[in-house]
């Protein structure tokens, strides 16, 4: 899984293919080199400090009340709940254009473990996600809701994430790579949440990159509004999007379950990544 799950979003995100490209009338930008020239650590000025700490403020939401969950985070009863409901979570697989991944995470950090579906699909690369939490009961699943308007996810389905805490929510920062053509993509920063069950994704920055028919790649970045920016200031809110919360990363146990009989014991692995305090 992890060097075909991984390569596959490396492909959408930073990857085209030379081969037949042309130059894209909607792009003006600047040339850069293939090593990039642009270096993290250069001093900002106190409208880049002030914008960043403003985008990190914008994400805070007012603290829920407090699970009635479980005091004891009881992760082996609820994986039995999941196990017991297959019927709601679990797809055969399609072949190698539709493989469904499998994962046990708290991605709301409330004590109640989630199974999510994921899979890669189509020209776009672009992922489709479910997830199903178990309830306050522990005797079923609820569906966590998502936004109708957003078909297609962040790019879930890799290992290591990076995370925040603030205000009580937890935020997972997640890249969402877009392949337009054999030499045009597009990556958006996204944070992604859990509130309320309710998937909650928000876009901060965003770039866009193009090779033309010369071989020389062409990046563009945008901000959450997307107004175009330099790539300094890009770099200053991707560094910056988690403000004074410390940053943590969290490795996701992706599993490939080819058949129902083997979800117990694949689960239970995948569990292990929350099995403590994440």
């Amino acid at each position: 899984m992890k060097s075909k799950t991984i390569a596959v979003i490396l492909a959408a995100s930073t990857v085209f293919s030379l081969a037949a490209c042309v130059s894209s009338p909607r792009y003006s930008g600047s040339s850069v080199n293939e090593e990039s020239v642009i270096t993290k650590g250069v001093e900002s000025t106190s409208e880049e400090n002030t914008e960043a700490s403003e985008i990190a403020k914008s994400f805070e939401s007012d603290k829920t009340s407090e699970s009635a969950g479980t005091t004891e985070n009881n992760y082996h009863q609820q994986l039995k709940v999941i196990l017991d409901n297959t019927d709601k979570w679990f797809v055969k697989q399609g072949g190698p254009a539709e493989e469904y991944y499998y994962a046990i995470l708290d991605l709301d950090n409330d004590s109640h473990i989630e199974i999510v579906r994921a899979t890669m699909q189509g020209t776009g690369h672009y992922t489709y996600v479910d997830i199903y939490e178990v309830n306050d009961a522990v005797n079923g699943l609820i569906q966590i809701a998502k936004d109708p308007k957003i078909f297609d996810f962040p790019d879930i389905i890799t290992e290591d994430i990076e995370y925040f805490d603030n205000d009580g929510v937890r935020y997972f920062n997640v890249k969402n790579g877009t392949h337009i053509n054999s030499c045009e993509g597009m990556t958006e920063n996204t944070l992604l949440s859990v509130r309320d069950n309710q998937v909650v994704i928000v876009a901060y920055s965003s770039e866009h990159a193009v090779i033309d028919k010369d071989g020389k790649k062409h990046v563009k970045y945008f901000d959450k509004d997307s107004k175009e920016i330099s790539g300094q200031e890009y770099l200053k809110i991707n560094d910056s999007i988690n403000g004074s919360a410390k940053l943590y990363t969290v490795n996701f146990k992706w599993k490939l379950i080819e058949k129902v009989q083997d979800a117990e014991k694949l689960l239970g692995e995948s569990m292990d990544s929350i099995s403590t305090k994440m």
